[in-house]
């Protein structure tokens, strides 16, 4: 029978047919996209931007605004009615300044939260979690307030340190009154289930960013171990086998990195790490994300060290790991990560994916070079002046590293550059390297958990100025006046700071239980630079 015109366009039709919701970038390289959303499989490994056209749904369309919304200096506008953002069904009970913070966290705070690495808890889950749980949306409503404030002014620390006034703006605080309200209320049920559990995990985990974007180290503290309670209790019913079970975990995994660096008040408490250390490590060369997992990991074990000890990196040897695995895992990936960014070097990657693999770079180089000297024989710290050469390679990363950072103050709650750069200084005795660190601190305005890059800078170079005590720029500090371990605890309230630090001449070998005697002063940075107020020595 021949078919009729009508039939055999039909025909055609269906034999021509072609899927069309695949992301754009696949379909021009004309290869077969699995349509992940908001990234596909073969966009993020290849570092590629992910674009799809403008079917999104409700929930992955704020994922997607915020990280193709790269923070440039004028694109931060004042507050104006006019820019209030369309209204969901679920914003009915919104007010327009409330619409126009959450549409500004998910266009912008987000995506300056998870840093330089892709995080899907930042980009993905936590914009889903707003839309069904007033607790999260209010806490990201404060947040986002914060973030605008800080877009246009820079932090607490940074409007001092540099003579100006500080803001006070009550809304953040009111919004995340809400949330906590909000958040009780749904725990109080005695029929809580799953979904409401993870929504309470989720609405901790940006309540206690919140507060480390307030430089309140303690509250955040208080709220963090609460969280840990409710994880632990939450992974021993479920497991961690679950994407969201494993998102939720990385993130409270990498706060609790953030907050602890530099402090005394993060090892106060013995925190329980439920399934925060892995039992085996995995090859990482593939996968930027696993690469990330490592890193937050690496860093925990280096730096988990109780009060008295103060931050002094070095694998403990509490935690039952493999040690010789975890050296080699640790001095095997600078390389792997060099070769990575070698072979993508020529490819169609985005900014902030370079600037990724970079920062693993800058962290895999640091922790390899510090876990060499740490694990090796005494003197350690006067070992620390053979490895000069990468010292310097390390501030080489982490310039580029810095290269597609914009002029807008920004707040990360991930992984970044402070803490590097900050044991650069701390460890490496060579004048110009510790100058030239101190320089990359305090030309980036940026915030990473409680501490700014130039309130770093300034402290460091405190530590710098008490070893260089007496000496010139080419002179050898001598053993006996190197800091060993420090501890740094935050009075945002006061604008205070006090410094704790223990010489190598008070710390006869790595079994010192360094308890006494410290050293510490009391330093005020209300007047736009570091002073003196007092200064002590614990006997």
């Amino acid at each position: 029978m021949i078919p009729t015109p009508l039939e055999k366009e039909r025909l055609t039709r269906i034999t021509h047919s072609k899927v069309r919701t695949g992301c754009l970038t696949c379909r021009s390289r004309h290869i077969k996209c699995d349509e992940g959303r908001p990234v596909c499989a073969l966009c993020r490994k290849s570092g590629l931007e992910c674009e799809y056209r403008q079917t999104l749904d409700r929930r992955t369309r704020a994922s997607r605004m915020a990280r193709n919304s790269a923070v440039e200096a004028t694109q931060v506008a004042p507050i104006s009615h006019e820019l209030t953002p369309r209204v969901l069904a679920r914003q009915v009970d919104l007010t327009w300044k409330e619409r126009y913070f959450l549409d500004f966290f998910r266009r912008s705070t987000s995506l300056t939260c998870a840093g330089y690495l892709y995080d899907e808890f930042w980009e993905r889950l936590v914009h889903q979690a707003s839309e069904d749980y007033p607790a999260i949306r209010h806490a990201v409503i404060g947040m986002g307030c914060l973030s605008y404030h800080f877009t246009q002014s820079g932090s607490r620390q940074m409007r001092l340190m540099s003579g100006q006034p500080l803001l006070i703006d009550p809304f953040p605080l009111q919004q995340i009154n809400k949330a906590i309200v909000s958040l009780q209320q749904n725990l109080s049920n005695k029929n809580t289930g799953r979904l409401q559990v993870e929504a309470a995990l989720i609405a901790c985990v940006v309540l206690v960013s919140t507060l480390l974007f307030q430089e309140d180290s303690a509250l955040a503290g208080r709220h963090l171990w609460s969280g840990y309670m409710l994880l632990d209790q939450y992974l021993t019913k479920n497991g961690n086998k679950s994407l969201i079970a494993a998102t939720i975990t990385r993130a409270f995994a990498g706060i609790h990195l953030v907050w602890s660096l530099f402090t005394g008040t993060g090892s106060q408490t013995e925190e329980p790490l439920p399934l925060l250390v892995p039992e085996a490590f995995e090859d990482v060369k593939d996968d930027i994300q696993k690469s990330n997992d490592l890193l937050v990991t690496i860093a925990r074990i280096s730096s988990r060290q109780s009060w008295f000890k103060g931050f002094n990196p070095n694998p403990t040897p509490d935690l039952d790991i493999d040690r010789n695995a975890f050296m080699n895992q640790v001095a095997s990936m600078p390389s792997l990560i060099k070769s990575h960014r070698a072979l993508h070097a020529n490819q169609l990657a985005t900014p902030r994916y370079l600037s990724s693999l970079a920062l693993l770079e800058l962290w895999a180089s640091i922790f390899a070079l510090v876990g060499t000297v740490e694990s090796g024989p005494e003197p350690r710290d006067m070992a620390y002046d053979g490895y000069t050469e990468q010292f310097a390679h390390v501030l080489e990363v982490a310039k580029e590293t810095l290269l597609y950072d914009t002029p807008v103050p920004t707040f990360s709650v991930n992984i970044g550059i402070t803490a590097p750069l900050g044991l650069v200084i701390l460890k490496c005795r060579d004048w110009a390297i510790r100058r030239e660190a101190i320089a990359l601190l305090r030309g980036s305005r940026r915030q990473e958990g409680i501490w700014s890059t130039d309130f770093v800078a300034s402290v460091t170079e405190r530590f710098t100025q008490i070893e260089s005590k007496g000496l010139g720029p080419g002179d050898v500090i001598p053993e006996s006046s190197r800091v060993k371990s420090i501890r740094v605890d935050s009075m945002p309230a006061q604008c205070q700071v006090r410094i704790w630090y223990h010489f190598v001449r008070d710390c006869p070998g790595y079994d010192c239980q360094h308890v006494e005697p410290w050293e510490h002063e009391l330093l005020s940075y209300a007047s736009g630079s570091l002073e003196v107020l007092e200064a002590s020595r614990d006997m």
